[in-house]
């Protein structure tokens, strides 16, 4: 494909910022198109080259069974990471990579048996910070994060203002959580079934963990508007024990219309060690026939260890999902195995 007049060498290399969604544009640009207009990509060789990017955009969605939603923006220097599931450690347990690759299971070992350097077993440990900020330069393995150093503020308000500028624009999806019912490309075109204007100020103040944002949780729980309500929920899972005066409001979305959000609002409640309002909530979620609806309170039921506190109500809808295939098996399977260890 690469022009007959176009200039190259065998090894060369460019240090310029190239995202993954560049190379459709850069294929087109070197045989001479431009590419189309809803492309987000921009050609980076070609007779359509255009000039270099500030910055690229990353992103953690679902890893396998484990949900984990980040967001990153890397420029030349600075590697930003805006965490939206602190909950949660970034190394979760995956069946698979335990399973298949021994070196996964190894280090998770370790670091259960106290072995690793406070470098390596902040991996497997929650919560995470809201932001992390690495100088890729002088720190290529991102050990020291530095979005709390005030030398680095304007590269964190910098950093995140690209983040927050780049998911409005591109109507980030991830805002709308699997397990929630309309979720689909029209949706997430439509302000009114996707307000992201409102949930992405939403999500960062659950990224940010503070008690102070408590009554805008409540206010969303309160919302018509279910992508709302699951965040609300969300900033309360995160407060955990600190969310404790959402608990009425947390009862009443127990009974709410999306089966999602009901799973998640038990979450909250068995995070701050209010079990009996939540295992019924889980239980009947694993009687039902979606696998994401499974899968999400089969997550819970692990977060909270709550089949060593509820077993003679979960464990048989546990054994039966076990044997169903799928991600949900997994989590089944390590909660199984858990209880026998």
């Amino acid at each position: 494909l690469c022009p007959n007049d176009f200039e190259w060498s065998e090894g060369g290399a460019t240090d310029r910022l190239v995202s993954f969604v560049d190379f459709a544009a850069t294929v087109l640009s070197l045989v001479g198109l431009e590419a189309p207009r809803h492309m987000q990509g921009k050609a980076f060789l070609g007779s359509h080259a255009v000039e270099p990017r500030e910055f690229v955009h990353t992103f953690r969605g679902r890893r396998g069974e484990r949900y984990d939603m980040v967001r990153g923006v890397r420029s030349q220097r600075f590697l930003y990471l805006r965490n939206f599931s602190p909950q949660v450690p970034v190394m979760q347990f995956n069946g698979y990579s335990w399973n298949m690759i021994p070196s996964y299971r190894a280090w998770w070992e370790a670091w259960k048996a106290g072995d690793l350097p406070s470098e390596q077993a902040r991996w497997f440990e929650a919560p995470k910070p809201p932001e992390e900020l690495y100088d890729v330069i002088a720190d290529p393995d991102c050990v020291h994060n530095l979005a709390t150093e005030l030398a680095y503020g304007d590269a964190v308000d910098q950093h995140a203002e690209a983040l927050s500028r780049h998911v409005l624009e591109i109507r980030d999806s991830g805002l709308f959580p699997e397990g929630l019912s309309g979720r689909d490309w029209p949706a997430y075109q439509d302000n009114e079934r996707y307000p992201l204007d409102e949930l992405l100020p939403l999500a960062l103040l659950v990224s940010s963990q503070n008690t102070e944002s408590l009554d805008e949780f409540q206010e969303a729980l309160a919302s018509v508007n279910p992508c709302l309500r699951y965040w609300g929920v969300m900033g309360c899972v995160v407060l955990g024990d600190r969310a404790a005066p959402a608990e009425a409001a947390l009862r009443e979305r127990l009974e709410d219309d999306e089966p999602l959000i009901q799973i998640q609002a038990a979450r909250a409640l068995a995070g701050m060690g209010m079990v009996e309002p939540a295992v019924p909530v889980l239980r009947d979620a694993l009687g039902k026939k979606d696998d994401v609806l499974k899968l999400r309170a089969l997550l819970a039921i692990d977060e909270c260890d709550l089949l060593s506190v509820a077993e003679d109500e979960l464990r048989p809808l546990v054994e039966k999902t076990r044997k169903g295939g799928g991600y949900g098996s997994r989590v089944a399977e390590h909660l199984v195995s858990r209880q026998k260890r």
